[in-house]
């Protein structure tokens, strides 16, 4: 179950590019650069200015064809990603 902790992307965080090119994910202090889908990049958007975990779930599911499950179970492995990085301040 997704808790209710705010979540944010660490200060050193850049994103960088749009919507129609694509984002990029930089981190100013590695240098670790990752490249974002367009779900990803609305995802990290949101996490750049603070925010629950299921507000990202319930974000999924009123945007795209996604059932609150699988929203989380999607959520849970994205921010396991960004965590595995050292992205993501909880």
């Amino acid at each position: 179950m997704i808790n209710g902790k705010t979540l944010q992307l660490k200060s050193q965080i850049i994103l960088d590019g749009n919507e129609s090119d694509g984002i990029i994910v930089i981190d100013g202090h590695s240098g670790t650069m990752v490249s974002c889908n367009d779900s990803a990049a609305q995802l990290c958007a949101k996490l750049q200015e603070g925010v629950a975990a299921g507000e990202l779930v319930r974000f999924l599911v009123s945007t795209y064809d996604v059932t609150e499950a699988a929203a989380e179970r999607d959520i849970v492995r994205f921010l396991d990603r960004l965590g595995a990085m050292g992205l993501i301040d909880e």
